[in-house]
């Protein structure tokens, strides 16, 4: 923690950060086990950029450059792949008697060591982030190890491209255009997570912070829309962003008092039934009388069949449609 504090207190100094960014970051440091380099990365506060140079000039290390430099193929076989991942380290040139090493932490001389007994070379460590170990990893699982050189500015990136600053209501809600999304969760103290398929997908913006979740409320929430959140700790709506889309949100109170967000885009075009596959039988069943319930999971399509549905009676049928919805989801226009 001694080192963090100086390193912390270098950044102050230096003007990139104030003293509350510097403790909100030393607290999710110690809470996700990062290096408060990582954590400034994760949390947007300074880019990945940023943290390399500054490392270098703290510690006079060599810094990994994505843009220009390579992996060579002999190198990328040098060790197996579950070890890479576990020391988090990636060889990136050698000969005969020493090989040139990415290593997250270079200053940890344990690891050094034990890079050079398993590679029986001697070591010349380059300072990399968690990130870039990460993410070139994640390349050559999926085109391999020790085919061909890597050239690094062919690596697609996982680090964030916006800043805390610039977290924002449309910037977060834009997630939901990502194909095959359909749900977005936002809480405190975590990234972004959009539903993909049924599964939860940790986005690459900043750690959601109170400021920005409070900034983001300010955003899509009326004041009456406020007052029914702070007196029922929850509150269900629909927000429009003009040139971007409609959105269905469910915000409520965690333990602990803390806001979360679950939202989802509203369709402009209702999809048909034969669009959506919905078996004749079903549409048959609207010329009858009586209840038909539509129950299914959340997030598997519920609202958007029963707005078919109804846009199908809409379409042909001479009848008063009466919905009860609150918020309303879908605009069925006059036929």
């Amino acid at each position: 923690m001694a080192d963090k504090k100086r390193m912390g207190e270098v950044l102050v100094e230096l003007g990139l950060i104030d003293e509350h960014m510097l403790r909100h970051a030393l607290e999710v440091s110690k809470k996700e086990r990062l290096k408060l380099g990582e954590t400034l990365i994760r949390l947007g506060y300074l880019s990945e950029d940023q943290i390399l140079g500054i490392l270098k000039n703290l510690t006079g290390s060599v810094t990994l450059n994505m843009r220009s430099w390579t992996v060579k193929k002999h190198a990328q076989v040098m060790l197996p792949p579950e070890r890479m991942k576990e020391m988090k380290v990636i060889p990136l040139d050698a000969n005969n008697k020493k090989a040139v090493v990415a290593f997250a932490d270079p200053l940890n001389y344990v690891a050094v060591e034990n890079i050079k007994f398993l590679i029986n070379r001697n070591v010349t460590p380059v300072l990399a982030t968690l990130s870039q170990i990460n993410d070139i990893l994640a390349h050559l699982d999926n085109t391999g190890y020790g085919i061909e050189n890597l050239p690094l500015n062919e690596v697609k990136r996982s680090i964030m491209s916006m800043a805390a600053l610039d977290v924002n209501a449309e910037a977060v809600l834009k997630l939901l255009e990502e194909p095959g999304c359909t749900g977005l969760h936002i809480s405190i103290g975590t990234t972004p997570a959009i539903r993909m398929g049924g599964d939860f997908i940790r986005c690459n913006l900043p750690i959601v912070t109170k400021t920005i979740m409070d900034k983001i409320l300010s955003e899509i929430l009326s004041a009456r829309e406020r007052e029914v959140l702070n007196e029922r700790k929850e509150v269900e709506c629909t927000f429009v962003k003009p040139g971007h889309g409609r959105y269905r949100l469910n915000i409520y109170l965690q333990k602990g008092g803390e806001v979360t967000i679950a939202a989802k885009k509203l369709l402009e075009d209702i999809p048909s039934v034969t669009a959506l596959g919905l078996p004749s039988m079903l549409t048959s069943l609207l010329d009858r009388r009586g209840l038909l319930l539509v129950s299914s999971a959340r997030g598997q399509g519920k609202d958007t069949t029963i707005a078919a549905l109804i846009n199908h009676i809409n379409s042909t049928k001479s009848l008063n449609i009466i919905t009860f919805e609150d918020p309303i989801e879908y605009i069925h226009h006059h036929r």
